[in-house]
């Protein structure tokens, strides 16, 4: 069978010993741009293209640090307002796909994206492009770079919360195993709800979801559905089916790391859940 390199893997092979180096990504985060600083030469030359959006720094998406980071390595950094190519040269070799250059991007989180790059046959017509994204780029005054930097701390505490959400609701699974206590819970009737542990699951699951507040019940149900069809666990248990199959139990077990015990009650409770909040989805299924 063959080994898939992650991206990471692969731009570290192609970084060292490399002399002229082009980063294009609408992403990249500070982490990462250090972890490719470090492995190329302090002589390499580099130029930096990455797509600064208000929306982008205040999510964290991207970092404003980075250009301070290209600039101690004296290379160049710009913008390109419509950036979308993920593409790295290290002198001749070219490296394209979908993998921004961040943790997630390069399979190194705990939770990664499924990204690719790959090295093309045609490194011609690539040249033109980066000739193309170079030409239609812009450098970034330090001027400029300290007013985005500004921004980025003015929304740290809360690019920090959403950014804490965004990577718990990755491996959320439901706690509560009556749906209809979510509800309640959601409502201000929590002390309705008879059994203690249901009151305290429930609680848990409402934290977790981070829903906005005075939601209608349709609405609520709509929000509750899509926090479900985010979660890779949820997505899992779709992959993989509810039906009684023990290979799918087992890889489930070693997927979550978990006994299968355990993973039968987790995937009968996403099956109630979804049962409630998204009864197309089971259906379709």
């Amino acid at each position: 069978e063959m080994i898939l390199q992650k991206p990471w893997e692969m731009l570290e092979a192609a970084a060292r010993d490399a002399t002229e180096v082009i980063i294009c990504a609408p992403y990249i985060k500070v982490a990462a741009l250090q972890m490719l600083m470090d492995v190329l030469s302090p002589n390499s030359k580099i130029t930096c293209v990455t797509r600064w959006k208000t929306a982008d720094i205040q999510a964290g998406a991207s970092d404003a640090s980075a250009y301070e980071l290209i600039l101690q390595r004296g290379g160049e950094f710009r913008l390109h307002a419509t950036l979308h190519a993920k593409y790295y040269r290290f002198d001749n070799y070219i490296l394209i796909g979908s993998a921004n250059l961040t943790s997630r991007g390069l399979g190194l989180a705990a939770e990664p994206n499924h990204e690719i790059l790959c090295a093309p046959d045609d490194t011609m017509m690539l040249r033109a492009v980066e000739r193309q994204i170079l030409t239609k780029s812009r450098a970034v005054t330090a001027s400029e770079a300290a007013m985005w930097a500004n921004l980025e701390s003015q929304m740290q505490e809360e690019r920090e919360v959403l950014n804490t959400h965004k990577d718990q609701i990755r491996t959320w699974l439901p706690a509560s195993r009556d749906p209809a206590s979510v509800w309640l819970t959601y409502i201000g009737l929590n002390a309705e709800i008879v059994n203690e542990d249901e009151q305290r699951l429930s609680n848990e699951d409402i934290q977790s979801l981070a829903l906005p507040a005075e939601l209608t019940r349709t609405e609520f149900d709509a929000f509750v559905a899509t926090k479900l069809l985010s979660s890779n666990r949820v997505n899992d248990v779709l992959r993989f089916g509810f039906d009684d199959d023990t290979m799918a139990w087992n890889a489930l077990a070693d997927l979550w790391h978990l006994d299968l015990a355990e993973v039968a009650r987790k995937r009968e409770t996403v099956a109630y859940w979804l049962r409630t909040f998204a009864p197309q989805i089971v259906n379709d299924w």
